[in-house]
């Protein structure tokens, strides 16, 4: 399935900004890129791959081990309610959660991630 950064922006913002998130969905223009390159290593990884194509091939994955991929918009959008969550994002007033938990084990970024 393919998604550009302008649809997968788009497609954040139409989940979250009714829950109170700001979600930009403008472009950045590819000169301002180049210079926030030169001071943020953020910047620098995204500008290496502005207008570039980046395909997958899984179908080893489908053959050998039998598992299907996922949408690619709800695994975005499940990986936003993820951070939110885990608390690398901040839960805003009408934040509502998609998570339901197995047990009651609060999910925290300790509780998933083990070192």
């Amino acid at each position: 399935q393919w998604i550009n950064a302008e649809y997968g922006g788009r497609m954040i913002h139409d989940v979250f900004a009714p829950q109170g998130y700001k979600i930009s969905i403008r472009d950045m223009p590819d000169w301002a890129l180049a210079i926030a390159a030169k001071i943020n290593k953020s910047a620098k990884f995204v500008s290496s791959s502005v207008g570039k194509i980046i395909t997958y091939d899984i179908s080893s994955m489908k053959d050998i081990l039998k598992i299907e991929g996922r949408n690619v918009n709800d695994a975005i959008i499940d990986m936003c309610y993820s951070m939110i969550e885990l608390k690398l994002a901040s839960k805003k007033g009408k934040y509502v959660s998609n998570v339901t938990y197995l047990d009651d084990t609060e999910l925290s970024f300790e509780n998933v991630v083990q070192f």
